[in-house]
């Protein structure tokens, strides 16, 4: 949908797709859109974060999260970005006989203050 929406389709709902979405998931995307201030109360394409949000390589709200990271007064782009690597694989862990090496492994990534596993 933000997609669409840089390429200038204001009426996303009536777009013609080749297997078009239902009509509740389309609204969806645009409340999701909205909430994340890509768009605005019009549905108009929000510049430069919405544009930029939809040319990243990554979903909507993990880009959103790494564009304001980089941003006073966050400035932290390079825990966001394995935040957000993390996010997106599926199985960080390989595959081992060694169940215990694996716990271990897993468990050195732990902290007080919280953690992504």
């Amino acid at each position: 949908v933000l997609m669409l929406k840089c390429l200038g389709v204001d009426d996303v709902g009536s777009f013609e797709f080749a297997s078009p979405p239902s009509r509740e998931a389309v609204e969806l995307a645009l409340e999701e859109l909205y909430a994340l201030g890509a768009i605005d109360g019009e549905a108009r394409l929000v510049e430069p974060l919405g544009l930029r949000m939809a040319h990243g390589p990554l979903p909507a709200p993990l880009m959103r999260l790494l564009l304001l990271s980089a941003e006073e007064p966050f400035r932290c782009g390079a825990e966001a970005a394995v935040i957000c690597a993390m996010l997106t694989m599926q199985q960080p862990w390989l595959p081992t006989q060694n169940k215990d090496r694996l716990l271990s492994c897993k468990e050195s990534f732990h902290v007080y203050e919280g953690d992504l596993i």
